[in-house]
């Protein structure tokens, strides 16, 4: 309950607050989400998000996230509260408390909107790094197959609220916060372009941006293309897990098939440039499954580990807590895949009674009910 008021207390300091602070975001103006009926998304499984929520509730309406002139006097408290209040209650699918519970959905929906004014206020990737752990893991496994109830209700409207932060847009170009396959048509006083974005994520590494509609000639933008905390090696040290094994280098980024320079800002790989209608923006994320173990203060603890593989957290039909990775064994991709067609991981573990294992993980989002194994060391 106690983290319950603190989402409560941020949001009034966001939505309602009359206290007037100093204008406190990095940002001298803030960003805007591209409104949501501006975003065509297509898709073939359940990791599309939008078509998730709606199958769950097609009445559902996105409600788009904006700042209020409240919101940017307080932004400066908002975000040492987040770090304070809200890391540490977070668990590895992006929900709180508990992984697998259910009940505290209204306050993940509540989170989800702060971390959206957030975003907008500071440009920081971290904010959506959270949005993207929660839908696709949180939010989705909520959605499973099984009579609908306010829990998954409140589910569907959280995930279709965050289909309106697929993309974002301040005066000098774009910033694309989460990657699905979609088509976003972005007007603004100073730009009018297209965006289409081709990806396998998330669960393949490649992706790929089309930009059109401009008019001829040359037109000087900015494409911020996030980096999530995955394929960077870093969560921040506030939450009570951190990633082993996270691949240490960046991905190569081509622009018509050449290398092209970028500059790292705020978790946002940035490519400014004169850009032509089709032009092309391609890149794949580097791509493993790694472990998630409980941690405090950005060191490691205990013996327990689940896994993740690219955006997306893995777990088990079963109950593993008697289940022992041996030292130097590593979690592969299986040829099968799973029922739902995703990838399966498997590694040979020890039981209790010494004998040995195949223990298979798949997404949660595909309803899996266990999460932890434990490690040799």
């Amino acid at each position: 309950m106690k983290t319950f008021r603190n989402i409560l207390l941020l949001l009034l300091l966001f939505c309602g607050s009359t206290l007037y602070l100093p204008a406190a975001g990095p940002l001298k103006k803030p960003l805007h989400f591209v409104p949501s009926d501006s975003v065509i998304v297509w898709g073939g499984d359940r990791s599309d998000i939008r078509a998730t929520a709606l199958a769950a509730s097609p009445s559902l309406k996105c409600r788009e996230t904006t700042l209020s002139p409240a919101d940017m006097a307080q932004a400066k408290h908002t975000i040492k509260s987040w770090e304070k209040d809200i890391l540490p209650e977070l668990n590895p699918l992006g929900g709180l408390g508990e992984a697998y519970d259910d009940s505290r959905v209204l306050e993940l929906s509540k989170m989800l909107t702060l971390g959206g004014k957030l975003f907008l206020l500071t440009a920081d990737a971290q904010y959506m790094n959270v949005v993207e752990r929660a839908s696709l893991n949180a939010l989705l496994h909520m959605l499973r197959p099984g009579d609908m109830n306010f829990e998954k209700h409140t589910a569907a409207q959280a995930l279709i609220n965050a289909s309106g932060m697929f993309y974002a847009y301040d005066d000098e170009g774009v910033f694309v916060n989460l990657y699905v396959n979609s088509s976003t048509h972005i007007k603004t006083d100073h730009h009018d372009l297209v965006i289409d974005q081709l990806t396998s994520m998330p669960h393949e590494p490649r992706v790929k941006l089309r930009i059109s509609g401009l008019s001829k000639g040359q037109h000087p933008l900015k494409v911020a293309l996030r980096i999530p905390d995955w394929a960077m090696g870093g969560l921040p040290k506030e939450m009570p897990f951190l990633l082993e094994g996270v691949p240490a280098h960046m991905p190569t980024i081509y622009v018509n098939g050449r290398e092209e320079t970028y500059q790292m800002e705020n978790g946002y790989l940035v490519i400014r440039r004169k850009w032509n209608s089709g032009d092309e923006i391609f890149f794949d994320f580097p791509f493993s499954t790694t472990a998630l173990r409980p941690s405090r203060n950005g060191k490691a603890k205990g013996t327990a580990l689940t896994l993740q593989r690219g955006p997306l957290v893995y777990g088990f039909r079963q109950p593993a807590t008697d289940c022992i990775l041996p030292e130097g064994q590593h979690f592969k991709e299986q040829e099968e895949p799973s029922e739902e067609g995703h990838s399966i991981v498997a590694a040979t573990c020890h039981n209790a009674d010494g004998s040995q294992v195949l223990l298979k993980a798949e997404p949660v989002m595909d309803g899996t009910e266990y999460l932890w194994l434990k490690c040799e060391k």
